[in-house]
């Protein structure tokens, strides 16, 4: 894995590059839709943000136990009962931001073999 620290290098920084773009944007920009059944750009943040909290867990379960079970979500049960299109932007954001800033610091510190640990999904 000799391109490990650029991969955790881009993970890191993707919630950056998520702030850099959505700098300025506000209400109808954020909540623009491509579509029926389509996200805006808020409701894929708060999904991005939900995705760090469960994928903290599974993180955390693949390296800690051998081969867990990881639970499935229903992203669109989520983003409906969990009120995407009216969560506020930037709370999501900080918890992507905050989140995925501690995933780095637990990635970072692994040794290589800790990523060819397997889970069943």
């Amino acid at each position: 894995m000799n391109d490990l620290p650029e991969l955790l290098e881009r993970f890191r920084r993707g919630a950056e590059v998520i702030a850099a773009v959505t700098t300025g944007a506000a209400g109808p920009e954020l909540d623009y839709t491509a579509g029926p059944g389509k996200w805006s750009i808020r409701q894929i943040l708060c999904h991005l943000a939900d995705s760090e909290i469960v994928d903290c867990d599974r993180m955390r379960r693949t390296i800690a136990e051998d081969n867990p079970t990881l639970i499935g979500y229903d992203q669109n049960a989520w983003a409906e009962k969990l009120d995407y299109k009216r969560r506020r932007f930037s709370q999501a954001l900080e918890t992507f931001r905050r989140i995925r800033g501690e995933n780095h610091e637990l990635l970072k510190e692994l040794p290589a073999e800790a990523f060819e640990r397997t889970a069943t999904h």
